[in-house]
């Protein structure tokens, strides 16, 4: 299935300059860009948007290499027929569609009139071992009536521990090196989307910053990783020895 992956991104890039060709078109008035570093609760922010009536919000459209990422994006924007268009910029896409300089591509992004929406999570740990957990599963998010594939234990492989929290570290300091010449909202994971108590105010928060009017806005989206570590990982007396040393540790019993 790996070809298949491969080739997507271009099948879904040449499907849409078909429809394109023959569909209704318009100018969205008001254009963002969620750029996040992954396991950041970025998919459900985007659902949450997706629900506001004048929005249209895009998953993660550059997931998969593709011929033209920014002409993609002039097409997609243009058959969103919403007053605002939104998709999501994560840092590993620069990655998959081999850029260069990212800096580039992103201020090539801003030119076209979108606006940015930093989305980051604090803890780092939970956020590692979300990713590696989704990656054990085969599983990244859990909508609707889908059943969870969780395994009831899971056991974390130190080394590979080590490697992931150096990659996201690496995420983390490329999304802040880019962000520095913008202005842009900043919702943070913690603060404005783990509790779902917050989900509401959060989309007045991005209604505000957009210049339109908030709606009532709903995700169906499940938590797909499991709270309590110590009942998920098997070797969690290892994990938490292993962190013991780090400065990581700190955030282990975190949210």
């Amino acid at each position: 299935m790996k070809w298949y992956k491969n080739y997507m991104g271009y099948v879904r890039e040449t499907l849409a300059y078909l429809i394109y060709s023959v569909a209704p078109k318009s100018e969205p008035q008001i254009k963002f860009v969620i750029f996040t570093v992954g396991r950041s609760g970025s998919t459900l922010l985007t659902s949450l948007l997706h629900s506001h009536t004048s929005i249209f919000c895009d998953d993660e459209l550059f997931r998969r290499k593709l011929f033209s990422p920014l002409r993609y994006l002039n097409v997609k924007e243009k058959l969103s027929n919403k007053k605002a268009y939104g998709f999501k910029l994560n840092t590993y896409h620069f990655r998959v569609q081999k850029t260069p300089d990212p800096s580039e591509l992103l201020k090539s992004i801003c030119n076209m009139g979108y606006v940015i929406i930093s989305l980051e999570r604090r803890n780092i740990l939970r956020q590692v071992i979300s990713h590696m957990y989704a990656l054990h599963t085969d599983q990244f998010h859990i909508r609707g009536g889908e059943k969870s594939r969780e395994s009831k234990q899971f056991h974390i492989d130190i080394k590979q521990l080590e490697q992931e929290l150096d990659l996201f570290e690496g995420y983390r300091t490329l999304q802040a090196k880019l962000l520095k010449p913008y202005s842009y909202l900043q919702i943070v994971y913690e603060d404005d989307l783990l509790n779902s108590s917050r989900h509401q105010i959060t989309v007045d928060r991005i209604s505000s910053f957009l210049g339109i009017s908030t709606a009532i806005v709903n995700s169906n989206l499940k938590k797909s990783t499991p709270t309590d570590l110590s009942r998920l990982v098997t070797n969690y007396a290892e994990v938490k020895t292993y962190l013991s040393t780090t400065p990581y540790f700190e955030y282990l019993e975190m949210a």
